[in-house]
């Protein structure tokens, strides 16, 4: 018996795992179906658009993916080499993903200096 199963027989005396697969398949589907037509301002869903001056690098098959540079200004330390850190972000992520990551980076106290 799971948790669910013994909460469910509680409440619904008699009731088995299949039953209980069932139920919490419906509620999954209505949860999902409302959440989906909430989330919409309009009858097509469009991806935000990206913002103004955003640079784009076609690949092979044709995907366009956005890229920014940032490579910090002069310093006053001698710089031994220079590194270059490529970060990427997972399914579903965006580049503002590193927004909080890219200045501690860029104003590490190194004798290297990062270009991102």
């Amino acid at each position: 018996m799971t948790i669910s199963t013994n909460i469910l027989g509680s409440i619904f005396p008699g009731t088995n795992d299949t039953f209980t697969v069932l139920l919490v398949t419906l509620f999954t589907i209505v949860f999902l179906y409302h959440n989906r037509k909430s989330s919409r301002d309009s009858k097509y869903w469009h991806p935000p658009s990206p913002p103004p001056g955003s640079k784009f690098v076609r690949i092979s098959n044709g995907i366009k993916i956005r890229y920014e540079e940032h490579i910090p200004l002069g310093s006053s330390n001698e710089l031994v080499e220079e590194v270059t850190i490529v970060l990427i972000h997972g399914f579903l992520g965006c580049l503002e993903t590193w927004n909080l990551l890219i200045p501690l980076l860029l104003t590490a106290p190194s004798k290297s200096k990062f270009s991102i």
